[in-house]
């Protein structure tokens, strides 16, 4: 999609629903913090809304970490591109976490190259969350979740199952 200069952006659209709201304001509220920063996040340029949906406009990144591994043959990675990349991440987990933030789910669909700065970002905090909240919510994606996350997951579910009768 081309914006007003011609640049190519992403557009990033949230399902509608009062389960989707949470992670429209905790995505946003990252995006927002770290525009101006160096933290190696992707850059939020608007916020749109229309007809219930909430649409994020967003710098266009190139390929995840798992593309460019399929893009090398299934070679993996060079040395200088593993450094690279373990620096980058980093690099934005220092950030958040000095801001008692975290991610929540880190996988290599959300690691993505940005060819104009030369860095990997990272995307999608739509799952991310403040060490100062006391009541959590679902962590990590299925494929990438640690066992015991999948019970913590479990045991707020019948929480709310129970809050609800």
């Amino acid at each position: 999609m081309a914006v007003r200069d011609g640049s190519l952006v992403a557009v990033k659209c949230f399902r509608r629903g009062e389960c989707y709201e949470g992670a429209v304001q905790r995505e946003r509220f990252i995006l927002e913090k770290y525009a101006q920063t160096r933290a190696n996040i992707v850059t939020l340029y608007d916020t749109l809304e229309f007809k219930g949906y909430t649409f994020f406009v967003l710098e266009l990144l190139q390929d995840n970490v798992r593309q460019i591994i399929y893009k090398n043959d299934r070679h993996g990675l060079s040395p200088w591109l593993v450094l690279k990349f373990a620096r980058d991440i980093l690099a934005s987990l220092l950030s958040l976490h000095a801001d008692g933030l975290v991610h929540a789910d880190l996988k290599p669909h959300n690691i993505l190259w940005s060819g104009q700065d030369k860095v990997f970002k990272l995307i999608d905090f739509g799952l991310s969350f403040s060490v100062e909240e006391s009541d959590l919510h679902q962590v990590q994606s299925l494929g990438y979740r640690a066992p015991e996350a999948e019970h913590w997951d479990a045991f707020k579910q019948r929480e709310r199952d129970r809050r609800k009768r």
